[in-house]
């Protein structure tokens, strides 16, 4: 039954609404409607977390079986709503029935579809709307999170990595007149977005224009000879590595002169992207954390973008930094996108966790990782992240034994609370609104009454 001691309190109305204890979030019907991973309300029917559902990892055509199949496999990513439910999660179990309805109604396919397209041809107005927005949302990021130090401070450097527009780096320039910091944005041939900063703050801010999954994160370099070919350690030919930049000679070398203070890991996947690799999203953000771990100095703070709380993959990566770091807490801002599974995870400390020694050792890992996404695979062309990927973290039976696990379980449960609260708040918006819009005659039906979204929660 619906827990009674959770009420959303957003004027709407939960009477009557019941589910089982023990549920999973099932995979949705098949789309041909794509959308980034986990940032929409909904993911697309045939791309889940990113993946193309219509194509294999060498991006052939599956069969319906196939299909099928994978659907099977990335159903797993999703499960941890069980054991989380299990333990006292009642705002997610009232989400997932909210997402439920939200799959019933072809209307909000087209409310998404006018999204993406107006995202996907953005002008110039457009971007320094999003440059604005993103000012006010990491403000939000900020006030709850404590992040960054006013000017009274002192200097500090910080690096935003996918930071076009430059909304966060603005909003860091302009609360602190000491700050320094470096960007890396996807090159606007490429698909990336305009830098919108203002003149006078140029003057602080360095900023590169480079594909994320182009850097050569590669844990050992050197190249010799094996059968007259010359190859690195993993295999791959000299010439499939020819396009990877050198990662030093835009941040430097990791040496303690070069390190900052905070890095923003808000680099996500555009559809405008012309890196047609269908695992790019997760070359993407391994990248991001192989960058972070690098460059962070002992002490420091991450600031990383993150989808779809209840994953049993996203509860792995929130696991890296809940050992490595001192603190880690979750920001789910209402600025922009609260209606999708989106949030921020803000770790403080890093390096000063309980296992925050073993730093070096997990960025080994993450870099063992970025090689096989980019080198591995059936082909050598690289694959998709898969959950096995993070087992030197945790492992999914670990996650799943409650006896285990509890204590972190417990503690996804309460890091959850915000994203799923701000979550339902958005969608529950969202639902009013497109409801208003399809309802006859015009009529908007009184706020708070049941039956806000066709057929009533």
């Amino acid at each position: 039954m619906y827990h009674a001691s959770y009420t959303p309190n957003l004027g709407i109305s939960a009477d009557g609404f019941s589910i089982s204890p023990v549920l999973a979030t099932p995979l949705p019907p098949l789309s041909s409607l794509p959308v980034d991973s986990g940032s929409e309300l909904l993911p697309s029917r045939r791309i889940i977390d990113g993946l193309n559902l219509d194509r294999d990892e060498r991006g052939q055509p599956v069969s319906l079986s196939e299909l099928e199949a994978v659907n099977s496999a990335r159903n797993r990513m999703w499960k941890l709503s069980d054991p989380l439910i299990a333990r006292g999660a009642y705002e997610l179990e009232y989400l997932l029935k909210l997402k439920r309805k939200g799959w019933e109604d072809k209307n909000l396919d087209n409310h998404f579809a006018k999204q993406r397209h107006v995202a996907d041809t953005a002008g110039p107005m457009l971007n320094l709307t999003w440059y604005n927005k993103m000012q006010k949302l990491f403000g939000e990021i900020d006030s709850a999170a404590r992040c960054i130090p006013d000017s009274g401070s002192g200097s500090f450097r910080f690096l935003d990595l996918g930071c076009c527009p430059g909304g966060f780096s603005a909003y860091i320039l302009k609360k602190n007149s000491q700050a320094t910091g470096v960007g890396v944005s996807l090159p606007v041939d490429q698909g990336g977005h305009e830098c919108a900063l203002e003149i006078e703050l140029l003057n602080r801010f360095t900023l590169h224009f480079a594909d994320l999954t182009k850097y050569d994160l590669r844990t050992i370099r050197q190249a010799t000879m094996a059968n007259g070919n010359l190859i690195n350690i993993a295999g791959t030919t000299v010439d499939a590595i020819q396009s990877y930049l050198a990662i030093e000679n835009e941040l430097g070398a990791c040496a303690s002169s070069n390190k900052f203070d905070i890095i923003l890991l808000d680099g996500h996947h555009l559809r405008t992207n012309t890196n047609t690799i269908e695992w790019e999203i997760d070359q993407l953000l391994i990248s991001q954390f192989v960058i972070a771990l690098s460059y962070v100095r002992s002490g420091g703070t991450l600031v990383i973008k993150q989808t779809v709380f209840e994953r049993y993959m996203t509860a792995k990566m929130i696991r890296l930094f809940d050992l490595l770091c001192e603190r880690v807490e979750t920001v789910k801002p209402l600025t922009m996108h609260a209606n999708r599974g989106s949030f921020y995870l803000v770790a403080h400390g890093v390096g000063r966790g309980v296992e925050g020694h073993r730093q070096e050792e997990f960025l080994t890992k993450l870099k063992e990782i970025w090689e096989e996404l980019t080198f591995g695979g059936q082909d050598g062309t690289g694959r998709f992240l898969n959950l096995e990927d993070f087992d030197f973290v945790v492992t999914t039976e670990e996650l799943k034994d409650s006896e285990r696990s509890g204590e972190f379980l417990d503690k996804l449960v309460e890091l959850g609370r915000k994203v799923w609260q701000g979550q339902i708040k958005g969608l529950e918006g969202l639902f009013r609104a497109e409801n208003a819009k399809h309802t006859d005659r015009g009529r908007r039906p009184s706020r708070g009454g049941r039956g806000f979204w066709r057929g009533g929660i």
